[in-house]
């Protein structure tokens, strides 16, 4: 896998929710290294964002868009699973990568920042 564009595809082609929960878990640490950004408001943009994200990668299916109860549904399920994807990162973070990131990584957690 030499060309960029091939990586990009094959991440791409991953489990939408994995993809996003890895986006927004470096969104996170990126957000945390801003010194403007509270650290309390993160897990609220990393859900917001995954969202956005969730929402970007779904491929909706061919009956989605048939009529107007099955977009809401499919638009519904999308969001939730979404908001679901961002908070299961943001869990994983805050219970099990935090502690090996502040262990191994400590430009990271040098951040005046945190409450």
């Amino acid at each position: 896998m030499n060309d960029p564009l091939q990586a990009i595809w094959a991440l791409v082609q991953l489990n939408a929710a994995l993809l996003v929960m890895v986006a927004v878990i470096v969104l996170g640490y990126v957000l945390k290294l801003v010194p403007q950004i509270n650290n309390s408001r993160i897990p609220i943009y990393v859900i917001l964002t995954s969202i956005g994200l969730y929402v970007g990668l779904c491929v909706p299916p061919a009956d989605a868009f048939a009529d107007v109860p099955a977009f809401i549904r499919y638009a519904l399920m999308t969001i939730i699973l979404g908001a679901y994807v961002g908070l299961l990162a943001w869990l994983f973070h805050a219970q099990l990568l935090k502690r090996f990131v502040d262990a191994k990584i400590p430009f990271l957690t040098n951040n005046q920042n945190n409450p």
